[in-house]
């Protein structure tokens, strides 16, 4: 009788410790998922910005060629004042 009653105490003893490891199992996988959910929507996020940093760089390319094909290449309002000058003292005589 005192072997039986060990060997209960044993499985119940290996059942407790198999309960308590479970339990474990499932908070690590829970906080995995959880952990998971958020890096899905970081990635989503940067997503988003890359895609609208790609439509910039793409209209900002269009806006380039627009000017480009107007004619429009002395570039700033700065650079043209500058060109506006020099042809002014151009044809006063300046230096």
């Amino acid at each position: 009788m005192a072997k039986l009653s060990q060997v209960i105490n044993e499985v119940s003893s290996t059942a407790t410790n198999i309960a308590s490891a479970s339990e474990e199992v499932s908070a690590t996988a829970q906080s995995m998922s959880q952990a998971t959910n958020e890096q899905a929507a970081s990635v989503e996020e940067t997503s988003a910005s890359v895609e609208q940093m790609s439509a910039s760089i793409t209209q900002n390319t269009e806006n380039a060629k627009v000017r480009h094909d107007t004619g429009d290449s002395q570039g700033s309002p700065l650079r043209r004042t500058a060109h506006h000058r020099a042809d002014c003292q151009g044809h006063a005589g300046g230096p």
